[in-house]
């Protein structure tokens, strides 16, 4: 996956994108319980941002 990223093709991107996805889905629940989870939902949140805007921009 890692090189279709850097390739920029569209299943590299859209499998970032959706293991972000899981990452957030699976980690909001325990946001609040201390530091690791609220860490793993903040950063599966910015990556799913990022990747959400370069999956659309590719798509324009």
């Amino acid at each position: 996956m890692q090189h279709s990223i850097r390739k920029g093709t569209a299943n590299g991107i859209e499998g970032a994108l959706g293991a972000s996805a899981i990452l957030f889905l699976s980690s909001l629940p325990r946001a609040r319980k201390g530091p690791v989870p609220a860490i793993l939902t903040a950063t599966s949140t910015a990556s799913a941002v990022y990747y959400g805007r370069l999956f659309f921009n590719l798509r324009e």
